[in-house]
């Protein structure tokens, strides 16, 4: 069964080639131009419907973080990836702090977002047992703070930069 996610981006050329590229992959994709029309979707589909949202941060109307703190207070756990053009630490602190688990800088290029989503994507099956590389610690490290298990994704997260010392990502986690 194809792996169902959202794109939430004021930009249509941003959603028509997202849409486009992860077709080809057999993603099935659903596209809003807007944080309440996002809304409106979640709210329809009960929350759960999608294994990951593509979220950007600007757009008129509710923000980015404004669509992910609604998404959590209504207690849909789903999966976010932030995009934006416009990043800074607070935004991305605050991302992270709402759940996000990525928080991509545009441009990207299609292979670098496939790659993420792929990654996100395989991290909800990671075991503890399966933990081995560094792309892995970092993931299980991401997993458990969305668990809110700080303490055990510290331990991987510092794992990830015993394997790596120059990635900013365990770092900034």
């Amino acid at each position: 069964m194809a792996k169902k996610i959202l794109i939430v981006d004021d930009e249509k050329n941003i959603r028509t080639s997202l849409t486009y590229y992860l077709n080809k992959f057999e993603y099935d994709v659903d596209t809003a131009s807007s944080g309440n029309e996002a809304l409106g979707l979640l709210k329809k589909n009960s929350g759960e419907a999608y294994e990951l949202i593509l979220l950007d941060l600007r757009m008129p109307g509710l923000t980015g973080l404004q669509v992910l703190a609604k998404m959590r207070d209504m207690g849909i756990k789903t999966d976010v990836i932030m995009m934006t053009a416009h990043g800074t630490i607070e935004n991305a602190v605050e991302s992270v702090k709402l759940g996000a688990l990525n928080f991509l800088l545009k441009p990207v290029t299609l292979e670098n977002i496939k790659s993420v989503i792929d990654n996100a994507l395989k991290r909800k099956d990671l075991k503890t047992s399966d933990v081995k590389t560094f792309q892995e610690y970092l993931e299980f490290g991401k997993k458990c703070i969305l668990e809110k298990n700080f303490d055990k994704a510290k331990e991987y997260l510092k794992k990830a930069i015993a394997e790596n010392l120059e990635a900013p990502e365990p770092q900034t986690l």
